[in-house]
């Protein structure tokens, strides 16, 4: 069985930090993301005499299903759902689901909400990016709403827009090119994190852009 990897060292400080400000508080750290399995024919090889090419009729047929799910590291607790399609309704879906499964936080009329969007999100959608956009925009979209649904209680929402590619390992190596002091540290995204739960008197943060460091020569 493989081992899961605990929290990174700037998760659980971030987290340290939010439990100081907000002592009477419970934090619930979830993790959420999509991902596409299905079906993709291939073409195989067979055997047919010297200087012959024999012809086969084929048929190029796709079949995906995405799945969406949300685990709670602490406990294990995970939320999915498996659907024929990403996009916006898609992902609308999948969140009301979600935010129906959290009824003990809705009774206790106190708490924090919050997830990462997408520069994508923030400003429109760029060239070859559209499920990326339409997911990531209806994860804001259904904050705003929610933000809006819980006018009346102590529930905190907060939505975090990276505008830039995040240091990960996948990003170092997709934008190569991109010196990594350029990137933004995920530190920073905690940051906001943090900013936007501990706020609320005289004023909250809902929504958040994250810019990359300026290239400082």
């Amino acid at each position: 069985m493989q081992r899961t990897k605990p929290p990174s060292k700037r998760t659980l400080e971030a987290l340290r930090k939010l439990r100081q400000a907000e002592p009477n508080k419970r934090v619930w750290l979830y993790f959420q993301d999509e991902a596409r399995f299905g079906l993709k024919p291939t073409y195989r090889g067979v055997w047919a005499p010297i200087s012959q090419r024999p012809t086969a009729p084929s048929r190029a047929r796709y079949d995906w299903s995405y799945v969406f799910a949300t685990v709670h590291p602490e406990t294990g607790t995970t939320h999915a759902l498996i659907l024929p399609v990403a996009n916006t309704k898609a992902m609308q879906l999948y969140l009301d689901d979600f935010a129906a499964s959290l009824p003990a936080l809705l009774k206790r009329e106190e708490g924090f909400i919050g997830s990462i969007a997408s520069q994508e999100a923030w400003g429109g959608g760029a060239a070859g990016a559209g499920l990326f956009a339409a997911a990531k925009g209806a994860v804001a979209t259904f904050l705003r709403s929610l933000d809006a649904d819980l006018a009346h209680t102590q529930v905190g929402v907060a939505i975090i827009f990276p505008m830039g590619p995040v240091d990960t390992l996948t990003n170092r190596t997709r934008f190569h090119d991109t010196d990594p002091a350029h990137l933004i540290h995920p530190f920073a995204i905690a940051q906001a994190f943090v900013a936007a739960a501990t706020s609320g008197v005289g004023g909250r943060l809902l929504e958040i852009p994250v810019h990359p460091p300026r290239a400082v020569q």
